[in-house]
């Protein structure tokens, strides 16, 4: 019976296997009409099962009631298959124009088989016959069987048209294969005057080749959608970048609004800082980082008292010590965002000296954060290039004689020579504070 069962149905069971193979490998995603699936891989077991016992029995020499027997199986399994074949035909139509509305249309073909072929039931040879011989004969509706074929070729035909024009011309080639498979099989049924020939095997390969189709759109519509959300990811990275600027750049003029004497000095600390990190050789967003902090590095002067911030002329040894608590303000303050925590690097170290005599913690050399070794060397260049209550800005050549004094005492070597080389590049000196706004690097 196995042998029998596998030689008579071998093809359209690896097909029915290689779609439910495909069903579980693509388990995580959601393919539409899966369930419709299922239940045609269902119908067409059942179709299998029952072509085993609709195949040709030879009953000569059998007693009359073994032969009946086989005759009457064989008619039950015909009738089975002609009733269940257009309910799998109904659920491929159905998986194809994803419609509910067109269900009672689809169920019609298997209602006039069951009620045209169920009559053999009661021997009449409306539909088909079996002789005593146990050979099939179709009778004069016996073309009805094509009845369901011939609908649900009008459909994938309609279909394959429907959506060559809607733009998707893969799935209308898809759809006209599969027509064009169809159709074959229906000649070669018709020609031989075979029940049933190949259409279960040709059923299962339009199966299977429908859920590949699907389950390549669904992955394709996945990836689109991710290309998507990545899109708008980026998209919403750079609006918050952009934010994220605009408010520190903000906090920054709030910050030097406190004192008109030092107006503009952390944008200009904070271009310097960035070009000094570029000539190094920096990444884009390690000069960003660098340009940030550098624009927060006096954030803690928000807590320092505006008598001392706007005094005119030199401030007291207490008045200097209370000024010099600002970096550690700072650092409080900006320790708190912790996405970007080189923002409080800045703030604390931009005082400290290469020698170990800074503020506040008294760090040396490369103990210094890099950050705040380069805000160091750009915050001295425009405190000293810029008005303060107690003096005008120092002309570029004593600026640059301060800045050779500090190599390796208070500045980082390296940064200081980098420095020196912006200024002998600043021909016109336009690398200090100016009235109005101008673009140094022009």
């Amino acid at each position: 019976m196995l042998q029998s069962y596998l030689a008579i149905n071998f093809l359209t069971l690896m097909i029915l296997i290689a779609t439910l193979t495909m069903m579980q490998v693509n388990k995580d995603v959601k393919i539409p009409a899966t369930k419709l699936f299922l239940v045609s891989i269902a119908l067409m077991f059942v179709l299998t099962i029952a072509a085993v016992f609709d195949n040709d029995v030879e009953v000569t020499g059998l007693s009359a009631a073994e032969a009946a027997r086989i005759i009457g199986t064989r008619k039950i399994a015909c009738i089975v298959g002609y009733i269940v074949r257009p309910c799998v035909i109904l659920t491929e139509v159905l998986i194809i124009l994803q419609n509910k509305k067109n269900k009672i249309l689809c169920v019609i073909p298997a209602i006039v088989n069951a009620a045209i072929y169920l009559t053999a039931l009661t021997g009449s040879r409306l539909a088909f016959y079996i002789d005593e011989e146990n050979l099939w004969h179709g009778g004069p509706l016996k073309l009805t069987i094509y009845i369901t074929q011939f609908i649900y070729l009008l459909m994938l035909l309609n279909s394959s048209v429907y959506s060559f024009k809607s733009g998707d011309k893969r799935k209308s080639l898809l759809l006209l294969v599969m027509l064009i498979q169809a159709v074959l099989v229906a000649i070669q049924e018709y020609i031989s005057d075979a029940p049933h020939g190949h259409s279960d095997e040709i059923m299962a390969l339009c199966m299977l080749e429908y859920y590949i189709y699907l389950t390549n759109v669904y992955r394709q519509e996945l990836n689109d959608k991710l290309d998507a959300y990545v899109d708008e990811i980026e998209k919403a990275g750079v609006r918050l970048k952009s934010l994220t600027g605009e408010v520190i750049e903000a906090l920054a003029s709030a910050i030097d609004a406190k004192d008109k004497y030092t107006h503009g000095h952390s944008s200009r600390v904070a271009e310097y800082s960035r070009k000094l990190a570029e000539m190094n050789g920096k990444t884009e967003q390690e000069c960003d980082e660098v340009y940030y902090a550098a624009l927060l590095h006096d954030v803690g002067k928000i807590g320092i008292s505006d008598s001392i911030i706007t005094k005119e002329g030199k401030l007291t040894d207490d008045e200097y010590a209370e000024i010099k608590k600002h970096p550690v303000l700072g650092m409080n303050i900006l320790h708190r965002i912790s996405e970007f925590p080189y923002l409080a690097v800045g703030a604390a170290g931009h005082h400290e000296r290469y020698d170990g005599r800074g503020y506040p913690y008294g760090l040396k050399g490369t103990d210094i954060p890099e950050l705040a070794r380069i805000i160091a060397v750009a915050d001295a260049y425009d405190a000293m290039s810029s008005k303060r209550s107690y003096r005008d800005p120092i002309p570029q050549e004593k600026v640059r004689e301060e800045i050779v004094k500090g190599i390796g005492t208070q500045f980082d070597p390296d940064y200081a020579l980098l420095m020196l080389k912006l200024i002998d590049e600043d021909k016109d000196y336009k690398m200090r504070e100016h009235k109005e706004p101008t673009n140094i690097y022009s």
